[in-house]
């Protein structure tokens, strides 16, 4: 009939549709009329992830993960040399969701977060006079101000308790 559609390829539905079909081939007979009623569905809305707040206090094995206490296996500490805030690389990197792999050959650890790819490497200072990734009981640790704020984070410092807090 006049409101008839051939279609050859799969049938885009973007809002809701009644859709009427039947089904024609040479030599058969014609198919009964099938109606199949689409409703579309709300679209689902993915949550922003939940900030993440650390607060790291130097020389403490406790910190806090959105004030739920957690451990480090090697607690960070304050570089009197440099003054900055020491951290294990990949406690940090992970609680974020970066991906974090080192090698051994080099003393590289490369990070990798939402596009984001950075390698740090024990002994070799880093941009900005940042500070330097040290060794500690076979923990990179780095400084943390540095590596944060190249995975999105702010930094802030509390020195009479000698308190980060990292926000992400």
């Amino acid at each position: 009939n006049a409101h008839s559609k051939q279609y050859t390829s799969p049938i885009v539905i973007s809002d809701n549709v009644t859709i009427r079909a039947i089904a024609i081939a040479p030599r058969y007979t014609d198919s009964a009329v099938s109606t199949f009623s689409y409703t579309v569905a709300s679209p689902v809305v993915t949550p922003i992830q939940k900030q993440i707040v650390l607060k790291i206090t130097m020389d403490q094995l406790l910190y806090t993960i959105n004030n739920q206490p957690a451990m480090f296996d090697v607690a960070p500490y304050q570089d009197t040399r440099e003054w900055r805030s020491m951290i294990p690389m990949r406690f940090i990197a992970e609680t974020f969701g970066a991906y974090v792999s080192w090698d051994d050959a080099t003393m590289t650890q490369t990070i990798s977060l939402k596009g984001r790819v950075f390698k740090i490497t024990v002994g070799v200072p880093l941009p900005n006079g940042m500070g330097t990734a040290r060794l500690v009981n076979d923990r990179l640790m780095v400084p943390l101000r540095y590596v944060s704020e190249q995975l999105g984070a702010s930094v802030s410092w509390d020195e009479t308790t000698r308190t980060n807090t990292i926000t992400y």
